[in-house]
């Protein structure tokens, strides 16, 4: 109806997924104040704090402390004392939480993290690997369900290679 009449239409919906589908620009509130507005791949993919991370989409949140930030970049101690580095838009050290959404992660024998795997839920078309990371906080990688996908069984270690610009401080 809105293509047809080409009229601005406000919705207002607590469905994330009905959110990102139909919309042009959203505004994600909290409490009775906006938090973010913007595209849904804005949102989505660059989220400006916690509750957008975690309200739209699924996402793994980590405390990290970050030890360093220059050039848009931050250095990130884990809990486990894993060390990464990713963009951001951070400017302070500290503790931060960073957001890396399940998709966003591939499987392989070595990586940036590494993982024991609990449990498998098979999702149709795609499978939620639920795992822990060393340090003991739960971690969600989702892949694709395709014929060529190896599947690790629960208690198997696996590394994890985070796609590049997937982590957000």
């Amino acid at each position: 109806l809105q293509e047809e009449t080409g009229i601005t239409f406000l919705f207002v919906t607590h469905d994330q997924d009905e959110a990102l589908a139909m919309s042009d620009r959203i505004a994600v509130m909290s409490q009775g104040l906006v938090q973010q507005v913007g595209t849904a791949r804005d949102i989505y993919e660059v989220p400006v704090n916690r509750f957008v991370a975690e309200f739209i989409g699924e996402t793994n949140l980590i405390d990290v402390e970050v030890t360093r930030v220059s050039d848009g970049m931050a250095d990130l101690v884990l809990p486990s004392g894993q060390r990464l580095r990713c963009s951001s838009a951070a400017t302070a050290t500290g503790r931060h939480a960073l957001s890396i959404r399940p998709e966003r992660v591939t499987v392989t024998t070595d990586g940036q993290l590494t993982a024991t795997v609990e449990r498998v839920v098979y999702m149709g078309s795609d499978l939620r690997l639920l795992t822990r990371l060393e340090g003991g906080r739960e971690f969600t990688v989702r892949i694709q369900n395709a014929a060529r996908t190896a599947v690790p069984e629960p208690g198997a270690r696996i590394g994890l290679k985070l796609e590049e610009g997937a982590a957000r401080l």
